[in-house]
């Protein structure tokens, strides 16, 4: 088992809108690789980014593979994606409405596989093999607050 912080108590630290900017501008510069470049790398970019909090570095290499990251999110938690989420990001899913700019939701793409992303206002940003998209944040299920 993996070892994760909870962030339900994280604060948001000073300066973190321009190290968001930053973490988007550099996702929009790095082709998606996934284990590496992927749409959970981007979120745990972006929790860093807001909380000083460094989630990557436990997963960084544990994966390369759909197969792979199917594997450990199941380790991680047997009821799936989104409570392996709730539990990595240390709350309950919000709808939508309540998703503020940093936030990170989900994303259901029309083959029914769940994604990451960003709340940036009314566009989610989410990375995928053709590299970082923008979505109407209506398309999103939910989201997890951070800090």
């Amino acid at each position: 088992m993996r070892s994760f912080s909870c962030l339900s108590q994280a604060e948001r630290l000073p300066g973190w809108e321009d190290r968001l900017v930053a973490v988007i501008s550099a996702a929009r510069d790095e082709p998606y690789c996934l284990g590496k470049h992927d749409c959970f790398r981007l979120a745990c970019s972006t929790v860093q980014a807001l909380t000083g909090q460094d989630l990557w570095t436990p997963w960084a290499g544990s994966y390369s593979s759909k197969r792979a990251a199917l594997r450990l999110i199941a380790e991680f938690h047997a009821e799936g994606f989104t409570a392996a989420a709730s539990k990595f990001f240390g709350s309950e899913p919000e709808p939508m409405p309540m998703g503020r700019r940093g936030d990170i939701c989900e994303y259901v793409d029309g083959e029914g596989e769940q994604h990451l992303g960003v709340v940036l206002g009314v566009f989610v940003a989410l990375m995928n093999p053709a590299g970082l998209d923008y979505l109407p944040r209506e398309l999103a299920a939910h989201c997890w607050r951070i800090g």
